[in-house]
């Protein structure tokens, strides 16, 4: 699964739209902060989060949008 599918996965797994995750956080330590930040802004993009907040180096704090959680519904695993 990559990592776009993990974050849309772990926003949807909140439970709440207004939810928000740390996408450093769930990239892991493979992932440099630069590398996620460029994944993130693609995502938002294509409409799929919203970027809500930003620390360098450990914080990019995303929420889902309605098109990034119905994509995370219907992706299979």
């Amino acid at each position: 699964m990559d990592i776009q599918q993990s974050i849309l996965r772990a926003l949807a797994a909140e439970g709440r739209s207004e939810a928000m995750v740390n996408a450093v956080k769930i990239a892991g330590p493979g992932f440099s902060f630069e590398e996620v930040f460029s994944i993130i802004m693609d995502m938002e993009n294509r409409n799929l989060v919203k970027l809500l907040y930003c620390q360098h180096p450990a914080i990019i704090n995303v929420q889902g949008t309605l098109v990034g959680l119905a994509s995370a519904k219907s992706e299979p695993e």
